[in-house]
């Protein structure tokens, strides 16, 4: 069926299309399509999906059961990919190395392990492990993986700013997920990305609206400005009005106070709450996180949930001991003209450790 998506066929398209966030299938060029599955016991079979395509904003990870649920779907994931399944103490993991090229001249490598469980699949554990800019080179190796954490060395070369030697990754129980709150490398390699121009002035392709804007000038330009709070840093444009201290209670089971902004302009409401750093997001709402990415931190989310005249989507971002819940609230009838924006606005959102 993944196929025929990618040969265009219509039927394929309104089946599955949502994996591709239902992307023009013709702009899709492929490297490399991996379709097979795994038994996970009997009469139970997960199928996983590893799309490479020529332009890394189209890659996708997604794994789907045999009633066609799907079980992850993960569209952060650049460059050249490599998987493997690993049993490490009686846990089944499928791990993704990506290889990839920042600002022209950074090389990076970023490990991921997806845990698999009987019904379900989760991002257990992500960080880059190696970092090459020039003749400075810093690799890592994970020593030690057991149920409470996962340590990483590092071995530097020509890097002597770059001063640690171990990470320590714990088991976070409410995520799943292992975290550190250092995050040496990570921070090392974005820190230093950070510090560079692009060459020669290159547009960089970050995303799906990223490629449109560069190739075919599709998004209106718009003046975005970074609305930096203690907790947090957001983007946006003029249009949206600021309610700070504002008591947020809807969809949720308690009452919390955080800001609110409203773009009167498209309908959308954003809300930001604050949560209790041991307490994830179900603890509070009667959905489940079940999508997991990594853009400025760590983020699990839902799919878009229809609410009468609504589409409702909430979004958890963690860093270190900080945990905020994003609720994003727009009609749905202009949910799709207005998705860019909407996307723009969750992938850059950060949490400020």
């Amino acid at each position: 069926m993944t196929n025929s998506y990618l040969n265009g066929d219509t039927a394929s398209t309104s089946i599955i299309g949502f994996l591709f966030n239902n992307v023009d299938p013709r702009l899709i060029e492929l490297n490399e399509l991996v379709i097979d599955s795994i038994s996970m016991g009997t009469n139970n079979k997960f199928y996983y999906i590893i799309l490479e395509a020529r332009n890394p904003a189209f890659n996708l990870y997604a794994v789907i059961d045999n009633k066609m649920n799907v079980l992850m779907k993960d569209n952060s994931l650049n460059g050249n990919l490599t998987s493997h399944f690993q049993n490490i103490n009686n846990r089944l993991f499928q791990i993704i190395q990506e290889f990839f090229t920042s600002k022209d001249t950074v090389k990076i490598q970023r490990t991921s392990f997806y845990e698999f469980h009987s019904s379900s699949v989760n991002l257990s554990f992500r960080t880059i492990t190696a970092f090459n800019f020039g003749k400075s080179t810093v690799t890592s190796t994970i020593n030690e993986f057991d149920d409470e954490k996962i340590r990483q060395n590092f071995s530097a070369i020509n890097t002597p700013q770059f001063k640690f030697e171990i990470d320590e990754f714990l088991f976070d129980s409410a995520t799943k997920r292992y975290i550190s709150e250092n995050n040496y490398l990570r921070n090392f390699a974005l820190d230093q990305i950070n510090k560079l121009k692009t060459r020669n002035g290159h547009a960089e392709i970050t995303d799906q609206s990223s490629y449109y804007k560069i190739f075919f000038g599709e998004i209106e330009r718009r003046v975005t400005t970074e609305i930096s709070k203690e907790d947090y840093s957001i983007f946006l444009t003029e249009e949206w009005r600021e309610f700070e201290n504002f008591a947020i209670v809807k969809y949720l089971e308690k009452e919390f106070s955080g800001n609110k902004y409203v773009n009167e302009n498209i309908g959308a409401t954003l809300s930001v709450i604050k949560l209790p750093a041991r307490d994830s997001a179900e603890s509070f709402i009667n959905y489940k996180l079940t999508f997991s990415d990594d853009y400025q931190n760590p983020i699990r989310y839902t799919d878009p949930i229809e609410m009468g005249r609504l589409q409702i989507g909430f979004y958890e971002y963690t860093c270190n001991s900080k945990r905020l819940l994003l609720i994003l609230e727009v009609p749905k009838f202009t949910y799709e003209r207005n998705n860019q924006i909407y996307n723009n606005i969750i992938r850059t959102f950060k949490v400020n450790c």
